[in-house]
């Protein structure tokens, strides 16, 4: 859903930084006919806090990215997220690509006090040997994104409410999955409630 993972639309004259690792590439989906970021797919964490009750009631804000002009699709808003690494499943992907780029600690899910619940998981993009998945999960702590030094990825970082995602200039992808996923949102409320 961030995706450039899951478009890879590009603007020809863009020149591209080499890859990290041989996992960060793009490659031809058969599905589609289409390119798509990450050798072993793609996965982006979707993070909602409730309201004042916290622990009930629906959820009111998610976390966006404003990517970078240094990404597929900069300028435009999405879920932190990316390729997945060579052996990742797309929980620890997801996890690890907002440690990279909203500063959440990758061991935000561990211990007896977490700072994250993991809910589900949705394939949004599903072509076989390609996916991107969003992990959607609550922060049930308090905590504040932010753009970690040194990440050439993200412009700016924050919660926005989910009534003004519409507004802001989504990833085309993410565009296309915001209201399958604020349905999917709002029924996870709604069973945490009964």
């Amino acid at each position: 859903m961030s995706s450039d993972e899951a478009t890879g639309s590009q603007e020809k004259a863009t020149k591209w930084p080499e890859p990290k690792n041989p996992w960060e590439r793009m490659v031809d989906c058969q599905a589609c006919k289409g390119r798509h970021f990450g050798l072993g797919g793609a996965a982006g964490l979707l993070l909602a806090r409730r309201g004042e009750t916290k622990a009930s009631g629906p959820f009111t804000h998610v976390i966006l990215q404003l990517r970078s002009y240094t990404t597929i699709a900069g300028g435009t808003w999405g879920v932190p997220g990316g390729a997945l690494d060579e052996g990742e499943n797309p929980g620890q992907g997801a996890l690890r690509e907002a440690s990279e780029e909203i500063g959440l600690a990758e061991d935000c899910v561990d211990g007896l006090d977490p700072t994250v619940t993991i809910l589900r998981e949705r394939a949004f993009m599903d072509h076989g040997a390609w996916k991107y998945t969003t992990v959607f999960a609550e922060v049930v702590k308090p905590f504040e994104p932010s753009v970690p030094e040194g990440d050439t990825e993200s412009l700016e970082v924050r919660w926005v409410a989910i009534e003004d995602v519409e507004k802001l200039p989504l990833h085309p992808a993410f565009e296309e999955a915001w209201p399958e996923a604020k349905s999917i949102l709002d029924t996870m409320a709604e069973v945490s409630n009964e």
